[in-house]
C-alpha cells in the first residue's frame, strides 16, 4: 500500500506506537515504514535514544526508557 499510495496500512502506523501503560510521558514516534538510507533523528539525539542497527539502511528504533521527549529528531527529519 505504502509503496502506490504513499499512505501507510493501519497495521503499519499501529505498529511504530509504545504500549501506553508503560509511557509516564511525550517519547517520539518514528515513523519510518521502509528501510532507507537516512539517520538525522538518531545523529541529533541528545540521550541516544534512537538506534539504527545494522546498518544505515535499517529503520530507526526508540528506546522509550531513555527517550526524553524533547522532539529535537523531529525537526530535523527530513520526511
Amino acid at each position: 500500500m505504502l509503496n502506490k499510495t504513499g499512505v501507510p496500512t493501519r497495521v503499519q502506523v499501529q505498529s511504530v506506537f509504545f504500549n501506553e501503560v508503560t509511557l509516564s510521558s511525550f517519547k517520539a514516534v518514528i515513523e519510518c515504514y521502509e528501510d532507507i538510507p537516512c539517520n538525522p533523528c538518531a545523529l541529533s539525539c541528545p540521550v541516544k535514544a534512537i538506534t539504527i542497527a545494522p546498518t544505515l539502511h535499517s529503520q530507526p528504533v526508540v528506546d522509550p526508557d531513555v527517550c526524553t521527549g524533547c522532539s529535537i529528531c523531529v525537526s530535523v527529519c527530513p520526511y
